[in-house]
């Protein structure tokens, strides 16, 4: 029937619609006299009808047109009309082979290949589990939207209408919170989706390719997808001067007016630390001169420290010290307690008691809780503190307010401490290390890089311009000294 609910004549080309209910169309297939056809382009860059003889149904329909795309993409499919009869059965003979190697490829919707791959892998246990729930959260939005469709037939144009669909919901969302607001309802953040998000989304549905392709639901020579990274490169972080750090951690302490309300008898203890804001104060310095990551140096513990001493005879410490010689401590970083690479565990790695860190550990060591052996114990039951990204937005606040209290109009300036992250102080610690002389490959053993230190030689060490001119001099003495 055409739009004007007239019956089509036999020898009209019909769209061909699939099984399901509702029915959909089914892209490249048309039918005409009960004969089914696939449309598809010859080797001389036209487009043909080519009859899918002995296909009475849509799913072997769609195995012919498969098996004619594959010697459409070896660039042997020539024009309907140009076939010989030797060139006929040629093509009957291929057709037969391809379609022998491809019988195991009925038509796959994307909902079953999702459930396939999620099945193998959970049994397999290939990754870790909040590898599986960032690949779910996603696999789960492609089954809501592209459920039904063909797996086959997803294109880069379905990868573009996905992204597209999820931005739109995210606008909708935000518009119902923004309305709720306006009738007095809580306020909630307003939803956000990041252009990592959809190219991990994406990234996890090429992963179902990929599974799809060695289980034999799709041809192992299937194109693969071209997506464009929608994610933007972030910002490289700032050195940080030793006074603008001095001001970042002594903000969030009490001032020494307020600290003397604490017993002096109790100003040891977790709660007494995390309200005077030690505890804090002690997290950033730590990571300042260790370079540890976030999440690792808040599970940092006293039976990790290995302090320095004087060697009390000859050979003592497993090296060739003598009797009275200082033998450095380290501090131990397990390496189950982080992640480096891949999502693998890091190798543990114990970081040199350098001056400045050991002096910081002592000082610490002096006021810890001796209930228990967290360095960062939590201010309540047992276990460490899980993170300190709220005092870290409180400090950020008050150094606001200050600033702009002391320099009024600059209420809308971006200010140096907005951007800061706990990775800054890692990058202190590193870039500081390059600037000392110390090798690459040490540094990297120190903040477990498996890389050896080829990160750090590319990113690091160029940021202080003072270190830059110290270098210059000493190539000028250098030179000097050869005429």
């Amino acid at each position: 029937m055409n739009a004007l609910g007239k019956k089509k004549p036999a020898d009209a080309w019909h769209q061909v619609n699939d099984e399901h209910r509702p029915p959909r169309r089914v892209r490249g297939l048309w039918r005409r006299y009960d004969v089914l056809y696939a449309n598809l382009y010859a080797n001389d860059g036209k487009q043909y009808f080519y009859p899918l003889h002995g296909a009475t149904t849509v799913p072997e329909a769609i195995s012919k047109r498969q098996a004619l795309k594959v010697i459409q993409r070896a660039g042997h499919l020539a024009p309907p009309r140009q076939i010989a009869a030797d060139e006929a059965e040629t093509l009957r003979i291929k057709l037969q082979e391809t379609e022998t190697e491809e019988e195991s490829l009925p038509a796959f919707t994307l909902a079953e290949a999702v459930d396939g791959y999620r099945k193998d892998r959970d049994a397999l246990r290939s990754k870790d589990p909040d590898t599986c729930a960032r690949e779910d959260s996603g696999l789960l939005m492609w089954c809501e939207k592209f459920g039904d469709l063909l797996f086959e037939e997803i294109t880069e144009g379905t990868l573009l209408d996905f992204a597209t669909w999820r931005m739109e919901r995210v606008d909708a969302i935000n518009e119902e919170r923004s309305a709720n607001a306006a009738k007095g309802e809580a306020v909630r953040k307003p939803a956000h989706l990041s252009g990592r998000t959809l190219d991990l989304n994406v990234m996890a549905l090429e992963h179902v390719r990929d599974w799809a392709k060695l289980k034999g639901h799709l041809p192992k020579n299937a194109p693969d997808w071209v997506w464009k990274d929608l994610a933007t490169t972030p910002s490289k972080d700032e050195l940080l001067a030793p006074e603008q750090i001095d001001e970042l951690c002594n903000a969030g302490l009490l001032d020494p007016e307020d600290l003397e309300l604490i017993d002096k008898r109790y100003r040891h203890l977790r709660v007494a630390q995390a309200a005077s804001g030690q505890s804090f104060h002690d997290y950033l310095r730590l990571l300042q001169h260790a370079g540890g990551r976030e999440q690792e140096t808040t599970m940092q513990c006293w039976s990790y420290v290995t302090w320095s001493r004087a060697a009390k005879h000859d050979g003592d410490g497993g090296r060739k010290f003598k009797k009275g010689d200082h033998i450095p401590g380290n501090l131990l970083f397990p390496g189950e307690n982080a992640k480096a690479g891949g999502g693998e565990p890091a190798d543990d790695r114990r970081v040199g008691l350098h001056a400045d860190l050991e002096a910081h550990l002592k000082a610490m060591y002096e006021r810890r809780d001796p209930s228990t052996d967290w360095m960062f114990p939590a201010r309540s039951g047992e276990g460490h503190t899980l993170r300190y990204n709220k005092q870290l937005d409180r400090v950020k606040k008050e150094l606001r307010e200050k600033y702009c209290g002391d320099h009024p109009g600059t209420e809308k300036q971006s200010f140096w401490f907005d951007r800061i992250t706990f990775q800054w102080f890692r990058h202190y610690f590193i870039s500081h290390c390059v600037m000392a002389g110390i090798d690459y490959k040490t540094i990297a053993y120190w903040v477990s890089h498996r890389d050896g230190g080829v990160l750090i030689g590319k990113l690091y060490g160029h940021l202080d311009t003072t270190h830059s001119e110290e270098m210059t001099d000493k190539l000028s003495a250098h030179l000097e000294s050869r005429r």
